[in-house]
């Protein structure tokens, strides 16, 4: 959703025009790892990090990662973080992150005893990343099981309004911020996605905006969270969208639109008093999804699939990080799950070797002021046709929730979301394929369901779990 009174866009244009401009060429950028390798400090020696590709790191908590919970996280553990990042040294150090993630198995956030505890975590979270030498917090908003910032699924939505829900997040939000700030005043987070995670009508009003949050499935409330935030920051802390999004951009134009969406279209969410700190504030990254372009996945749901070979794989990533660092204002988070950056290996046949260079290459090419040396627009062109010709097919999990659901030999080729009430499928146009969802200690019914060489999505297939 994206909004926006006409008085205020009248009064924001030229501010916000002016913080999506795409940042001078002189401005320093930097390439940050991020992903299921995620190293804790002890685990990364300065020499790894100072030959590695990256100029920074997204470093794991030998806390955990559940900071949303009733108690607080052991404080030797962020002691012995701490320890390894000052034993580390590296000059890199300087450019990474300590990761903060937010999923949790159930959250009261009217519970002042549970966020006395949570605030607590926060502050030791941000204590590291002061202490190490780091820039700052990766804040990782998704969640896998409780949904946090879902008004639906609040233990006491029966007791107060999605507006009260909103107020309370702004608060809850506000004193995450202040967190941070006495452990690491002037602190830099940078959010896998903040406000440009929403949509709305253009030209909507601020409240016509959030009301129509109230009926996000899984991020209505998160809006309100951001602001607190906002508010909160100090004029010395940074904040920045890591626009998640950008995983699936295909073409050099994109990433544009993407920095316009983000800095500019994503004020419709920000409260007109909060739009110029925003504008002085916020900060804008891009993301390279390597297992998506690199087919590592093998999965239809991504662009890679449709990709005729690796070089042509490669040459997109290539281009993404390439137009990922001309857009951004300072950082390119480079998310992999099937690649272990430390350990060079891949877990799929594949060329670690000729991914590291593709990188690397785009990276130089980019800080000499070069052009990009490997076009793949041509190759693009060609896959986007069955890519945007793809069916999904999908629907509810009806009657029970949370459940870890297998597809069989579709499993590859599917997802589940919304605390597993939500799935789909996707497949290449004229497939014909069988559904058979299947989870520990539960029967589905139907038990699975058939299509015939399919060449329209269809988002009514239900399963009832039982």
């Amino acid at each position: 959703m994206k909004w926006l009174a006409l008085l205020v866009l009248m009064g924001c244009t030229v501010l916000a025009t002016q913080s999506a401009a795409v940042p001078p060429a002189s401005v320093t950028k930097k390439l940050l790892e991020f992903g299921w390798d995620k190293p804790r400090p002890a685990q990364l020696s300065a020499a790894q990090l100072d030959s590695s590709v990256f100029d920074g790191v997204v470093f794991a908590s030998s806390a955990g990662d559940r900071v949303f919970k009733p108690r607080a996280q052991a404080v030797s553990a962020f002691d012995t973080d701490i320890a390894g990042l000052k034993k580390n040294g590296s000059s890199k150090l300087k450019n990474s992150f300590y990761l903060l993630n937010v999923n949790t198995a159930a959250w009261d956030w009217f519970s002042d005893a549970n966020w006395a505890a949570a605030e607590a975590n926060l502050y030791q979270h941000a204590r590291v990343a002061k202490a190490g030498g780091l820039r700052g917090l990766m804040l990782d908003p998704e969640v896998y099981e409780f949904d946090l910032w879902a008004y639906a699924s609040q233990v006491q939505r029966g007791k107060y309004s999605f507006a009260q829900f909103e107020s309370k997040l702004r608060q809850r939000g506000a004193q995450t911020m202040r967190a941070f700030e006495r452990a690491y005043p002037g602190i830099t987070v940078l959010s896998l996605f903040a406000f440009s995670a929403f949509e709305a009508a253009p030209n909507s009003s601020y409240e016509a905006a959030h009301a129509g949050l109230a009926e996000d499935g899984s991020l209505g409330l998160y809006a309100a969270f951001l602001e607190g935030m906002l508010g909160a920051a100090s004029d010395a802390a940074t904040l920045i969208d890591g626009y998640e999004s950008s995983y699936n951009h295909l073409r050099p134009a994109a990433f544009d639109a993407g920095r316009t969406a983000a800095l500019k279209d994503a004020q419709l969410f920000v409260a007109p008093s909060l739009r110029e700190k925003f504008q002085k504030r916020f900060r804008f990254a891009n993301a390279v999804f390597v297992d998506g372009a690199m087919n590592f996945l093998d999965s239809a749901r991504f662009f890679g699939y449709y990709l005729k070979s690796d070089d042509d794989r490669r040459a997109l990533i290539a281009q993404n990080v390439y137009h990922g660092l001309r857009t951004s204002d300072e950082f390119v988070w480079v998310y992999a799950e099937g690649v272990n950056w430390w350990q060079r290996t891949i877990n799929v046949p594949s060329d670690f070797g000729a991914l590291e260079t593709s990188i690397k290459r785009a990276s130089l090419e980019w800080s000499a002021g070069k052009a990009l040396s490997n076009d793949p627009s041509a190759a693009v062109g060609a896959a986007e046709v069955a890519f945007k010709a793809k069916v999904d097919v999908g629907g509810d999990i009806l009657g029970k929730s949370g459940l870890g659901i297998s597809f069989g030999a579709l499993t590859k080729h599917c997802a589940t979301w919304a605390n597993a009430q939500r799935w789909s499928c996707t497949m290449p146009n004229g497939s014909s394929f069988t559904v058979t969802p299947t989870a520990t200690g539960v029967t589905f019914a139907p038990a699975s369901q058939s299509f015939e060489k399919l060449t329209k999505s269809n988002w009514d297939v239900n399963f009832t779990a039982k």
